[in-house]
């Protein structure tokens, strides 16, 4: 069900905002149960110094007072859409906001999270001067900017792949940054979006952000980066990261299949295997991240079970294939082993190490 903003409540106004402005941004918020921070989150988005938004709110099925709380904000903004769903996950919830959304640019919102005042002021000035299909802009989190990069200015063509969609799919090392793929430091083009039918995977439920970034921009014909840090993104202890998975690796597969599936749509036979060689160190870093939460993680697995699982995880044949002609930046003791014992299939060596290390992390 649909709640629209009531038609006799007055529109939340900003001394000096300019109505006339033609840009329609649609604001896509997730909600579940997030009443402790929900207010915070929507002020600073219903008194943007920019008014003209479309706020589409997704209550995934909250159990606590979140659906109340957009009712309410919806009785007293037109621009607010209201839709009440049963739980069906983060993705899922951006998907049907995608499905109602009807603005010129999108613009997702985590419910947790806040902006500066004048984000879209300061976004659309940009897009009147410089119309682009993706805007990149900066975040912070505790007072400290995390998304930072070396790229700066407008990318397109040839050099928009080599420099930013390569970068995305993996890095040419084992162990360099990769640019973050989270969607909330994006505003894309509606259009790009509609016209090629992208939307959240929901069979993921881990890196469906990054998926999603990297096939919007594998269609896009313009990126442009700006330094501007309009975005605050909360830290939370409750984060799915933390958590111990025994999908997780399964998951990670999935991820990557369905990466290299997208960019073969798209690219040619020529990038496709530039492609193919950023992807190898995606596996071998999503084979640590696996590793992390198998041992890492709070669970009662016994040896015998992580034994069983490195096992599988580093037998897996793309593994193998990736690890071979990998080169690794220089790194500590730890991930160098890690690393060694990965292309080496040393099974039993690793799970040792690991089981030694999460021992004396308890010490």
């Amino acid at each position: 069900m649909i709640t629209e903003g009531n038609t006799n409540s007055r529109k939340y106004d900003n001394p000096g905002s300019n109505e006339t402005d033609s840009v329609l941004i649609s604001v896509i918020i997730p909600v579940y149960n997030i009443e402790k921070l929900l207010n915070r989150c929507l002020d600073s988005v219903v008194g943007q110094t920019y008014t003209n938004l479309e706020i589409i709110l997704i209550d995934d099925g909250s159990a606590d007072s979140s659906p109340q709380i957009c009712d309410q904000y919806a009785e007293h903004d037109l621009r607010i859409k209201v839709v009440h769903k049963e739980n069906g996950g983060v993705s899922a919830a951006r998907n049907l906001g995608l499905d109602i959304a009807s603005g010129d640019y999108i613009s997702f919102v985590d419910s947790d999270d806040w902006l500066e005042p004048d984000m879209y002021d300061t976004l659309v000035t940009y897009l009147k001067n410089d119309p682009t299909d993706i805007l990149r802009f900066n975040a912070c989190k505790k007072g400290e900017v995390f998304t930072s990069t070396h790229l700066s200015g407008n990318f397109e063509g040839n050099r928009m792949t080599d420099e930013v969609v390569l970068s995305m799919i993996g890095s040419e090392k084992l162990g360099e940054i990769f640019l973050m793929g989270v969607p909330w430091i994006y505003l894309y083009r509606r259009e790009v979006i509609e016209r090629n039918n992208i939307r959240f995977d929901v069979n993921l439920r881990r890196s469906e952000d990054r998926l999603f970034c990297i096939t919007t921009m594998l269609y896009a014909r313009k990126i442009t980066f700006v330094k501007d840090v309009l975005y605050h993104y909360e830290v939370l202890t409750t984060s799915l990261s933390n958590k111990y998975d025994p999908l997780r690796w399964q998951q990670e597969l999935y991820y990557l299949d369905m990466l290299r599936k997208e960019y073969t749509k798209v690219f040619s036979p020529q990038y496709v295997e530039k492609a193919d060689k950023r992807i190898k160190s995606d596996y071998v870093l999503r084979v640590v991240i696996s590793l992390d939460n198998l041992f890492f993680s709070v669970n009662d697995n016994t040896f015998r079970h992580n034994y069983k699982q490195v096992r599988n995880i580093i037998n897996n044949e793309k593994v193998r294939k990736s690890v071979q002609d990998l080169k690794q930046v220089k790194t500590g003791i730890r991930k160098r082993f890690l690393f060694f014992c990965v292309k080496h299939r040393l099974s039993f060596a690793l799970t040792l190490f690991q089981t030694m290390m999460k021992l004396r992390n308890k010490v």
